[in-house]
């Protein structure tokens, strides 16, 4: 674990994918791309979807590691291309 900003007062959370406050036992607020208890989850694109929000409608594949595994018939890195 490591401290930053001008203060010293954020601490990194292990694997460095987020932040906690000094003090705070709150979840870490986890950055882009990532998330979990620990900021340690990478997230896909769009969530494998053709949309930030995905539900079975729209769902075109699942994320597995940070990277979408397309369901037949569709591609592309979000898993948006038909």
């Amino acid at each position: 674990r490591g401290w930053t900003g001008s203060t010293c007062a954020q601490r990194y959370v292990v694997p460095h994918h987020g932040m906690l406050m000094a003090g705070n036992a709150e979840p870490p607020v986890c950055f882009q791309g990532w998330s979990g208890p620990d900021c340690g989850t990478a997230q896909c694109p769009n969530n494998c979807s053709n949309s930030a929000r995905t539900t079975a409608q729209n769902s075109h594949g699942e994320c597995r590691d940070g990277r979408c595994q397309c369901s037949p018939s569709w591609a592309g890195d979000d898993c948006s291309q038909p």
